[in-house]
């Protein structure tokens, strides 16, 4: 997965068919909106990429 795809894209990757079902899913798993998730991980995830 590419890391500047957009929220809808990657839940399409993953198999969901609309954006709400993935949120819902991701933050029941993750306490944290995909959103919120980005915001929060995004930089560390791209210092671990270079």
């Amino acid at each position: 997965m590419k890391r500047n795809m957009n929220i809808i894209d990657i839940a399409y990757e993953v198999g969901y068919n609309n954006k709400v079902t993935f949120n819902k899913a991701f933050k029941k798993d993750t306490l944290l909106t995909p959103s919120q998730y980005q915001k929060e991980f995004a930089f560390n995830f791209s210092d671990t990429q270079n």
